[in-house]
């Protein structure tokens, strides 16, 4: 709003001393030009008041002050200008096309006045009045449609501002659910394992100690397990973090806390990946860690990401028990965070032993 402010300060001021020196030694006119440029400087917020004003004075200063018409003259076109561009109604009032014909018509008719003394082509009078109204109306029109036009983008950016974080918190918060979920499943399995083997360690403990010290061991590993799992899935809800692959060494370091001999490979020149589709990438190297921690009983696992001219390729082996497909280990899941992505996953078992997990992402141009 400052901003429009001072550029109708600056129009007046810059017209004002335009008039001013084309009109200099006549007191009236140079009046006129001063008192009618400041006006100006309401013509976005008054445009039709103050067209209709400058108009009168026009019309009038034609009939009984022909001098007094020539600052006027350019004033006057900045009101209907500014008329046609701020106008709140869209279409004109019956009032102002008949301010605006009967100005034409007075500029017609002096014109008609004036080349009848100096024998001037009257037809170019003419057309220089209907040129007057003429440009002064329709780019102002065309200011007008420019203005709606960037405010109705304007509007629409905003919008899909606004849709676009509102699927982002429901995502989250859905994220978060799942991750809710899966953390309840995963400390009552760590818990009642670590009870069952602390009850059968307990009535043990005289008569085979070597049985009971063997399982402490299994619970110490079972604890120690659980706490990187809970871990992972913590860091994976903080406040405000998107992790993509750049965090690929940090989630690696994790998963070795657990005993997991875990070997990372990249081929190729990394190149920058969508937000998207580097957070589902991330997400899936998270997921397949903690179902081999969790359910595999692998000792090694091989991290592969290959960056390949029109594909980014993401592979996780191991070498545990394979077994068959179980969408209850997040297969399901991280295939949809990568079809979201725009990318494809398959998870299966390997013919020589083991899991796999392999996704692909197209590489941006």
């Amino acid at each position: 709003m400052w901003t429009e402010r001072r550029q109708d300060i600056a129009l007046a001021a810059i017209l004002a001393v335009v008039l001013t020196t084309l009109f200099w030694g006549r007191w009236l006119p140079v009046t006129v030009a001063v008192a009618g440029s400041v006006l100006l400087i309401w013509r976005r917020r008054f445009p039709r008041a103050i067209f209709l004003g400058t108009a009168f004075v026009f019309i009038a200063s034609l009939l009984w002050h022909w001098e007094s018409a020539g600052p006027l003259l350019f004033i006057t076109w900045f009101g209907l200008y500014g008329l046609a561009a701020y106008s709140i109604k869209v279409e004109p009032t019956k009032t102002v096309l008949g301010l605006i014909g009967a100005t034409t018509a007075v500029i017609v008719l002096m014109g008609y006045f004036v080349t009848e003394e100096t024998h001037q082509n009257f037809a170019i009078t003419v057309l220089l009045a209907f040129g007057w109204v003429g440009t002064a109306w329709f780019l102002g029109r065309y200011h007008r449609t420019k203005r709606a036009y960037l405010a109705q983008l304007e509007e629409r950016t905003a919008q899909l501002e606004r849709e676009r974080e509102a699927v982002a918190a429901q995502a989250a918060a859905e994220e978060r659910a799942r991750i809710a979920r899966e953390l309840h499943d995963m400390l009552a399995h760590t818990m009642s394992g670590m009870v069952v083997l602390a009850g059968g360690g307990r009535k043990i403990a005289e008569t085979k100690p070597e049985a009971a010290v063997a399982a402490l061991v299994k619970i110490e590993d079972v604890g120690r397990k659980g706490m990187a799992e809970t871990r992972m899935l913590l860091d994976s809800v903080q406040e405000g973090s998107v992790r993509t692959l750049d965090h690929l060494s940090t989630l690696v370091d994790e998963a070795r806390q657990t005993g997991l001999d875990v070997e990372v490979q990249i081929e190729g020149e990394p190149v920058r990946m969508p937000l998207t589709a580097g957070a589902a990438a991330f997400r899936i190297v998270q997921e397949s860690l903690t179902n081999v921690i969790r359910h595999s009983g692998a000792k090694a696992v091989t991290v592969s990401v290959k960056y390949w001219p029109d594909v980014f390729e993401l592979q996780i082996t191991d070498d545990g028990e394979g077994g068959s497909v179980n969408p209850g280990h997040g297969v399901t899941g991280m295939r949809e965070r990568a079809e979201l992505a725009g990318g494809a996953l398959r998870a299966g078992p390997r013919p020589e032993g083991g899991w796999s997990v392999r996704a692909i992402f197209p590489v941006p141009a």
